[in-house]
């Protein structure tokens, strides 16, 4: 009889309230893992549900607080029939597979992402596979503000520092090592808040999110938005994929060394340029030689010659704070401000209020300080007011708040609290304090001079 359209839905909720239950590893692996190195609470997969958009990767999940290999365990998923796009995530690996032979991918107790896909793909898709994952991890790192990169065949780069690999193999049985058909298994890696010795990041190039942003991230957004990005691109034309991949890649026309069979073999490497990619996620290279050649991700790995022209661009993908600011904003009230912010923190500008019968403009002064959390700012500014109506005495405000930017959006607002004092006679002086919230929020970008973009009464 057919499926019943709930059961996906059921299934769905049953994970989520049973596998915390269920992933209790069993005392004797517990026992081999120091108490640093112990789980830390497991991924929270509510929020990684309620993120996924992919009608099938990451749909049914395995996960587990302790096991020896994702990719050991998904050979296992695929010889008892795991569905398409099944997930089996690990808070912690004590044996993890890497993509060069004796290889390992250290990562701590719940601070980053482990895991491995079963991917059912005929013999002329899975040649994409190389090329797709990559492309999902950098997608889904770049939406956390981060200017990630794809290094040819196996790894995301943040600047010179790795923070992301992956591995391609074809499934085969545990017991007999015999090939398991159209079934691929791709593991995946990347550092999302561990935190590295600096000396260790220079010595070894390795860094995480946190390296960067300076905060924690939530895993479960990392994990969702892969998936997204991993279902949408295997069902993506080749051209595309290929068009996106070289779009985020930074080794062509670079000289690179390469390594055959993947070994550190100083007497077979040889340095070559990149000359592009194949639709087939190979690669072509020119040797020193003159010798061009076409070279596959399982053949050899390689690295680039020189690391510091690879970090031209910004580490950050945030808009920088003086270019949210600069422009037009509007409060509650209709009240209007242009503010010009410079990026040494300096803010001027001019503000005309509608609290009051005046078309007078008064200038504006403040600073600002960057949060690396989102790309935001702290913020204060203060006005020295000329009479806003016949009569009114002098008076000053100051606002102090916190500048918000939506990456995904665009849109940006400044919350503040204000205190304004008036000059009046000391016996009422309990009446010179006003304070309150204000809420701005921005209507154009500022452009041209300053003289350009006075305010008129009618904004």
């Amino acid at each position: 009889c057919p499926a019943s359209p709930w059961l996906p839905a059921a299934l769905t909720y049953l994970q989520a309230s049973l596998l915390p239950l269920l992933s209790v590893p069993t005392p004797d692996v517990m026992a081999e893992a120091p108490a640093e190195d112990r789980p830390r609470p497991h991924l929270n997969l509510r929020m990684f549900q309620e993120r996924l958009k992919s009608r099938v990767v990451g749909r049914s999940l395995v996960h587990r607080l302790v096991t020896t290999s994702t990719m050991k365990d998904g050979s296992y998923e695929a010889e008892h029939t795991a569905p398409e796009g099944t997930l089996i995530f690990a808070e912690r690996q004590t044996n993890s597979v890497a993509s060069v032979k004796g290889r390992t991918w250290d990562s701590s107790a719940g601070q980053n992402l482990l895991f491995t896909l079963v991917v059912r793909q005929d013999d002329t898709r899975k040649l994409l596979l190389p090329l797709i994952t990559p492309l999902a991890m950098v997608l889904a790192v770049r939406e956390e503000g981060v200017n990630a990169w794809c290094k040819w065949p196996n790894d995301v780069w943040v600047g010179n520092a790795k923070i992301g690999g992956m591995i391609v193999t074809q499934a085969r049985k545990l017991e007999t090592d015999e090939i398991l058909p159209h079934v691929q298994l791709v593991g995946v890696g990347i550092n999302i808040n561990e935190e590295f010795d600096k000396e260790l990041v220079a010595k070894d190039r390795r860094g995480s999110l946190k390296d960067f942003l300076h905060t924690e991230t939530p895993r479960e957004r990392v994990l969702a938005s892969f998936c997204n990005h991993f279902e949408r691109l295997l069902a993506a034309p080749k051209e595309d994929i290929l068009a996106q991949f070289t779009s985020f890649q930074r080794l062509v026309n670079r000289v690179v060394t390469v390594y055959p069979d993947k070994k550190e073999d100083e007497s077979t490497k040889y340095r070559a340029t990149i000359t592009g990619f194949s639709t087939f996620g190979t690669v072509y290279v020119q040797a020193e030689d003159g010798t061009k050649r076409e070279l596959s991700a399982q053949e050899v790995s390689v690295r680039p010659t020189e690391i510091a022209d690879l970090i031209d661009k910004p580490l950050l993908l945030m808009t920088p704070v003086p270019e949210i600011l600069t422009g037009k904003w509007t409060n509650e009230l209709g009240s209007v401000m242009r503010l010009e912010a410079t990026a040494d923190g300096n803010i001027t500008g001019v503000y005309l209020t509608r609290v009051g019968n005046t078309d007078k403009e008064n200038a504006l002064v403040g600073s600002w300080t960057s949060s690396t959390r989102d790309g935001g700012a702290v913020l204060q500014f203060g006005v020295s007011w000329s009479k806003v109506y016949e009569g009114a005495p002098h008076s000053a405000t100051a606002w102090s708040g916190r500048l918000y930017f939506n990456r995904e959006t665009g849109e940006s607002s400044i919350k503040t609290m204000w205190t304004l004092v008036r000059d009046v006679p000391e016996q009422d002086s309990w009446s010179a304090w006003l304070t309150q919230s204000d809420t701005f929020t921005k209507v154009s970008q500022g452009g041209g001079g300053w003289e350009e973009r006075a305010l008129t009464a009618k904004g």
